[in-house]
């Protein structure tokens, strides 16, 4: 399946290196058609380390956008705004504009893109993996649920509602898979007191700080009835017979064929109709890969590779919005993921051909 992308992808970048050749094509070309082989590579590196290197870059990201996000919407920062403005300008010259809000609320950017939607795809996907990870635990440690409760909070922090939607989405699957863990005294108790730990610690430090406690569903406001709906499903058909053959062929943005790509916001569209039905369904079948495998699995494998399939599954249904998961870092860290699952679904799974010979022979 690799290949095969791989060779769709050649042929579909043909004609734009013969007839226009444009930097940005060349990049989702290697996005997509050649950054997939890095699954190769990543199934070689060890749960261990992955998850330490998992582990650097959460906190990173993650304190990047609560500083700024502090900077942004407190007074604890003299010039906060400023300092974060400056910051972006630097970090991305030409590109960065402005920090959009939610409400009178802005939306810290962080460390990775230009808008709040890469960062908040990355923490969406940790967030779900480090959650995911306390329930494969025989005792939660008290490390992992920290980094998850850093995670979630930059998260919720750059307002991208599509990504915090994939994350509860991604919630509600892990939760009814632990079901039988959760419905029970101990459990109970458990998140009970965890809860009441953590209101005690938000309320008092969102009054220090000057944050009101309302950020935390503040995005909601950006899908409730008086969101913009209709740039969201919009799709810009103007022409069927053109929008038909670029469905089949691609190139309805790259040749102009179609205004679908352009105009749509959803990730899933844009693919098809830049790279055809047929590479689409490819890499979507690659994409999907380890989550058929995993219901074909036993039950412990099933166990072991469960944080890493549902953490999989959110970056790929984030791609109903955007594709930030499909550029860098997001990518790597997706198909890092991805190999480490195959790797606990694959455990084993080879019996010896040939009999062992009798020690006494």
């Amino acid at each position: 399946m690799l290949l095969l992308n791989l060779i769709l992808h050649i042929v579909w970048l043909l004609p734009i290196l013969i007839i226009s050749p444009q930097i940005n094509l060349i990049a989702s070309f290697a996005y997509t058609g050649l950054f997939p082989f890095t699954i190769l590579v990543f199934a070689t590196i060890s749960e261990k380390y992955l998850g330490a290197v998992i582990t650097a870059l959460t906190i990173f990201v993650a304190g990047t956008v609560i500083w700024e996000f502090i900077e942004l919407n407190t007074g604890i920062i003299p010039g906060g705004f400023d300092l974060a403005t400056n910051r972006q300008l630097l970090l991305r010259p030409g590109v960065f504009e402005a920090f959009g809000n939610t409400a009178g609320l802005l939306r810290a950017v962080g460390i990775f893109g230009h808008r709040p939607h890469d960062a908040g795809n990355f923490l969406a996907i940790v967030s779900t993996f480090c959650v995911a990870l306390m329930f494969r635990q025989v005792r939660v440690k008290t490390e992992t649920a920290a980094i998850s409760l850093i995670a979630v909070s930059g998260m919720l922090m750059t307002q991208s509602a599509a990504n915090i939607l994939a994350f509860f989405f991604g919630l509600i699957i892990i939760l009814a898979a632990q079901r039988r863990k959760i419905l029970n005294a101990k459990s109970i108790v458990t998140i009970g007191t965890i809860t009441i730990l953590g209101t005690s610690l938000l309320l008092p430090l969102s009054y220090v700080i000057g944050i009101d406690p309302s950020v935390l569903w503040q995005w909601t406001k950006r899908v409730g009835p008086d969101a913009p709906w209709n740039e969201f499903i919009a799709l810009g058909i103007s022409d069927i017979s053109l929008d038909l053959l670029a469905l089949i062929i691609g190139h309805g943005s790259s040749f102009g064929l179609s205004k679908v790509g352009d105009i749509s916001e959803v990730a899933f569209i844009k693919m098809l109709m830049e790279l055809g039905v047929l590479s689409f369904l490819t890499l979507i079948t690659i994409l999907f890969y380890p989550i058929w495998r995993y219901f074909f699995a036993g039950e412990n494998k099933r166990k072991l590779s469960f944080p890493y399939i549902v953490s999989l599954f959110v970056g790929v249904i984030s791609l109903w919005h955007y594709g930030s998961v499909l550029r860098t870092t997001n990518i790597f860290v997706l198909f890092a993921i991805y190999a480490q699952g195959l790797n606990k679904l694959a455990a084993n799974r080879l019996k010896p051909i040939i009999p062992v010979a009798n020690t006494r022979d």
